[in-house]
């Protein structure tokens, strides 16, 4: 497909640290999936990109857990994630595995931006673990969060959302090593000062304000109420993309700044998929909606940081993306504790999918979405939700709408009515994958009603084909199919609703 692109959608790569659990396929890349499929609908194709995080230092610590070599564990992840996202029928234009091109392009991005002059070149003190002799920073230490105390590793409190430096830790300690020697060391790299662009970003954050979700929105505003913080461009470390700078033997780039770059690559692969170009991302001239999804644990890094970034990156000249949609999650819990693939606390996605289908699974994350606070899975609730919610009543409503015959379909007030409340689940100021999934509940209870008025049953059954579509693509296709011939299309355009605000 080729021609103009206005809507361009990411989310975070995963760690390739093993496959993909469903605290993973509830957030940001089902979200992202259901947008895309809901842009399709109204012809608009979005571009989509999504890769792995091969360079986070949770790949090391997970490959040392596990006793095998790193890239070992990066190429079975990297295997396992693709076969997962295609079994959850979630799709990306491209899903990518960073490579020698890639990295020289994170490289040249990064040059330019230190030769701009908006990076810092300082010495730090790292702790740094004697035993295995290497610096100690993201998942290499452990402690309690300096902000809300709770267990945390280094750079990032996945609880609160607040950065951290690890030598602010409480009660720190060399992950999986309590008793190991901690020492500290002065190390001198490279950084970039958030607070230097406070301005820019509180304008850009207040046009965002009204599309956060309440946990983002909290997190925002506690950070600006402080200095923000000057983020490490560069850790010292053997694992990773070497720093591009002036004496930066030993260092590399921090995976978390390396993604934003890293995002415009992809997106540049899967333009030039499309027939679009190679360096779509440098040639872009039309304003083009750029949403992010994300879950909660990654907020400052796509909220503040990346945005200071492409900021700063925007007045230097340098390729960058400004997001126009900002979109976050909270976590989905296993027991009382989140999902968590470091921590060994999951149900991987593969192993679910081989005796549930993909539609069934999608339905049940979309209707206990984490969206505004965390849920818990359990199977229990899986199971009577689906089959009471979902596949025993879609199934009658295929049997019903199949005895009926093809004919005519009209609009109803009905059927109107169940659209405009589909577009305000996907295309409204703040999209929710759990109304779309009650909207579809409610949606075949009424239609199952219309015993007598075919008219009516026949209305509501196309609105669910074309309304569900996004969220269960498999059962959608095959009530459209009874009823409809050609691909599954919005009967009109968006109804008051802006497709990517």
């Amino acid at each position: 497909m080729t021609g103009l692109v206005s809507t361009v959608i990411v989310a975070p790569p995963p760690t390739p640290n093993g496959d993909l659990h469903l605290g993973h396929l509830s957030g940001p890349y089902l979200g992202a999936d259901v947008t895309r499929r809901y842009l399709l609908l109204h012809g608009c194709p979005a571009l989509t990109a999504l890769s792995i995080d091969t360079n986070q230092s949770y790949v090391i610590t997970s490959a040392e857990r596990q006793g095998v070599e790193a890239p070992e564990l990066v190429d079975g992840s990297f295997k396992a994630i693709s076969s997962t996202l295609a079994a959850a029928g979630i799709e990306f234009d491209v899903f990518g595995r960073p490579d020698d091109a890639y990295a020289q392009y994170v490289q040249e991005w990064f040059r330019k931006l230190y030769q701009s002059g908006v990076l810092e070149r300082r010495s730090v003190q790292i702790p740094f673990d004697v035993s295995k002799g290497r610096y100690l920073f993201e998942s290499y230490i452990s402690g309690l969060c300096p902000t809300c105390l709770s267990p945390t590793k280094g750079n990032i409190c996945e609880e609160c959302g607040h950065p951290n430096e690890p030598l602010d830790l409480h009660n720190r300690y060399v992950t999986g090593s309590q008793a190991s020697r901690i020492e500290f060391r002065s190390v001198t790299g490279y950084s970039f000062d958030l607070e230097t662009c406070r301005s820019q970003l509180m304008v850009v954050l207040d046009e965002f304000s009204g599309q956060f979700r309440p946990g983002l929105q909290r997190l925002v505003k506690e950070l600006l109420a402080r200095r923000l913080p000057s983020i490490p461009i560069t850790f010292p470390s053997s694992w990773g993309i070497q720093a591009p700078f002036p004496a930066s033997s030993g260092l590399v780039l921090n995976p978390w700044v390396e993604m934003l770059p890293g995002h415009y690559y992809w997106l540049n692969k899967a333009a030039a998929k499309r027939g679009l170009g190679g360096a779509w991302i440098e040639q872009q001239q039309e304003p083009t909606n750029y949403i992010q999804y994300f879950g909660f644990d990654n907020s400052f890094y796509y909220a503040i940081l990346h945005l200071g970034l492409a900021l700063v990156a925007r007045r230097c000249g340098l390729p960058a993306m400004m997001p126009t949609a900002l979109r976050s999650n909270e976590f989905c819990e296993l027991g009382r504790t989140k999902f968590s693939t470091s921590q060994g606390n999951v149900i991987w996605g593969r192993d679910f999918l081989k005796t549930t289908n993909s539609d069934a699974l999608r339905y049940f994350l979309c209707r206990n979405n984490p969206e505004n606070q965390r849920i818990s899975f359990s199977n229990d609730a899986f199971d009577a939700v689906v089959h009471e919610e979902f596949e025993q009543p879609w199934a009658e409503l295929i049997s019903k709408v199949s005895c009926e015959g093809r004919e005519d379909i009209v609009d109803t007030p009905q059927s109107t009515a169940l659209l405009r409340r589909f577009e305000a689940a996907y295309g409204g100021p703040i999209p929710s994958l759990r109304l779309a999934a009650q909207t579809l509940a409610t949606g075949v209870q009424a239609a199952l009603q219309c015993t007598e008025d075919r008219e009516t049953l026949t209305s509501l059954a196309r609105g669910l084909a074309i309304g569900a579509w996004p969220i269960v693509p498999s059962a959608a296709q095959r009530l459209w199919e009874v009823l409809s011939d050609g691909p599954v299309r919005w009967p009109s355009p968006p109804l008051a609703m802006d497709l990517t605000s």
